[in-house]
């Protein structure tokens, strides 16, 4: 029993891990490392109460029809289920199933969104406080309700959609081919912005 709490918690450690370094890149890409300002600027319209723009790959700031286009396609999050499929490639059948990693792409968004959060000043600053540590780990216990909020959208995720966001984690991980399942489901505030983050299939 304790080996399974202890790899679950290596688990998520991988992906936050992962995920924190992915958003690293992206904002240092998006603003350049010597702006710490253009980097605080950004991050919060990523995380402005009631967008979510943090889930989609172009916000609505930034396409020229002024909508949200990607969803679940941001390359942070595309970094946390490469991480899932890399941890998971290999296992035996009985312990598979052949079926969309929902709970992976959820832990996967609020590990992102934690990320994020550490950037809310213009650098990162996870870690940096060790009083603060509690506060800061991705546990259950802090991440739990953003989850499974999160798990409200992705359920609404379409086949075509699903193709999408598997075809982008393939050309990071071309030699990964498992998908298991790792779904949670729970009641949430439906009005939540995460939960509303919905996109209908394109081509």
């Amino acid at each position: 029993m304790l080996r399974a709490i202890q790899r679950a918690t290596e688990y998520r450690a991988r992906i936050a891990k992962d995920i924190k370094n992915a958003v690293r890149v992206h904002l240092i890409d998006t603003c350049g490392d010597s702006s710490p300002s253009s980097i605080q600027e950004y991050v919060d319209l990523l995380l402005e109460n009631g967008k979510a723009r943090y889930m989609w790959k172009t916000t609505d700031l930034e396409s020229l029809t002024g909508t949200f286009e990607g969803l679940f396609l941001a390359p942070y999050i595309i970094a946390g289920i490469s991480s899932h499929l890399e941890m998971t490639a290999g296992l035996p059948d009985e312990l598979t199933v052949s079926t969309y990693p929902q709970g992976a792409l959820a832990l996967a968004t609020v590990a992102a969104e934690r990320a994020l959060k550490g950037w809310v000043n213009g650098r990162d600053t996870i870690g940096e406080d060790l009083s603060n540590k509690k506060n800061e780990e991705f546990s259950e216990t802090l991440w739990g309700t953003a989850t499974k909020t999160v798990m409200t959208s992705i359920k609404k995720i379409s086949a075509k959609k699903w193709q999408k966001i598997l075809s982008a984690v393939t050309e990071a991980i071309p030699q990964v081919h498992s998908t298991p399942k790792l779904c949670k489901a729970a009641s949430v505030d439906t009005e939540d912005a995460r939960a509303l983050a919905y996109e209908p299939n394109s081509d």
